[in-house]
């Protein structure tokens, strides 16, 4: 069985993305090459890479350049033509968020690499790769990853546009089966778009049990709220914050992430004006320090967050 996916990947895999979505659309292909790799075979379409890559074999990765793009629309230019004529008609339908000139190099893109490949499965993640579906051969079936609900938030632009996306993947016949990473986001798009026509399947997205679960305080405890995210506008601190403090909810508050958009002191301010005391923590740290954190709670639970020596263990 032959995979392609398609999406954008992190800086450190070579790509040019920050977002822990591009983590994840990067490392699920890898593992899904890693463990299937003598009967599944994995090929990623990075859509910010300019150039192949085996790197990460058994995971290779497709770039592209405008070079081989005009190859492509030159060897098929009536293939280009219909999907130039598609992407502005889909442009007057959802408005804003198809950029006809970036979708339409994407979508060349996408349809050169599925030639080359020739997958049995595509898989996607943002809604609006619905806008690629007429330029997919009916014969490669179609699985989306949805990650979370865009359509309808308020504190995201253009949402209720995005929400035409969302809509249009619920009911879509090509999708062959829709992956969700909560039940709760899956309960959410029934409510909101009236039903999802395509097969349903929740896989929790980096749960363990066996690492992450509820454990009752003391009375004399107070309970710690933990945020692994980027401080940015768009993960939220301050609603949480918000919600901390119109709930009176006596708790220490930790988040934990890079701060490339300069919101450590603002949240500092925030949580000091709305009662929040100072156990509110924002630290601003490398990807690699959260990584060795979060590797060391994974295999040892609470007792791994104790700071480690650096003395040689020898007698």
């Amino acid at each position: 069985m032959k995979i392609l996916s398609f999406g954008h990947i992190p800086s450190w895999a070579g790509g040019r993305q920050e977002s822990g979505l591009a983590n994840v659309i990067f490392n699920l292909a890898r593992n899904m090459a890693e463990v299937g790799k003598d009967s599944v075979y994995v090929r990623l379409a990075a859509t910010d890479m300019t150039s192949d890559s085996d790197k990460y074999a058994p995971l290779y990765l497709y770039g592209w350049t405008y070079t081989l793009l005009i190859r492509h629309i030159l060897l098929h230019p009536v293939q280009a033509l219909k999907t130039l004529i598609h992407l502005v008609e889909c442009r007057k339908k959802y408005g804003r968020p198809v950029d006809v000139k970036r979708m339409f190099m994407k979508a060349v893109f996408l349809r050169h690499c599925i030639d080359d490949y020739k997958p049995d499965i595509l898989h996607l993640h943002g809604a609006d790769n619905i806008v690629y579906f007429p330029i997919i051969p009916e014969k490669v079936k179609i699985i989306m990853t949805r990650h979370g609900k865009v359509g309808g938030d308020d504190n995201i632009k253009d949402s209720n546009l995005y929400a035409l996306f969302e809509r249009d993947c619920c009911k879509s016949p090509r999708i062959s089966k829709l992956y969700f990473i909560s039940s709760q986001l899956v309960e959410d798009y029934n409510a909101y778009y009236g039903g999802i026509q395509s097969e349903v399947e929740v896989i929790l997205n980096a749960y363990d049990s066996d690492n992450f679960y509820y454990i009752q305080h003391k009375k004399s405890e107070k309970p710690v709220l933990i945020t692994i995210a980027s401080l940015s506008e768009l993960k939220g601190q301050e609603r949480v914050l918000k919600a901390i403090a119109g709930s009176k909810l006596q708790c220490k508050y930790i988040c934990i992430g890079s701060d490339s958009h300069g919101l450590d002191e603002q949240l500092r301010h925030f949580a000091k004006e709305n009662g929040i005391k100072a156990a509110s923590r924002f630290y601003r740290c490398s990807k690699n320090t959260v990584k060795k954190w979060m590797r060391r709670f994974a295999l040892r639970g609470k007792y791994g967050l104790v700071n480690e020596s650096r003395k040689p263990h020898t007698s």
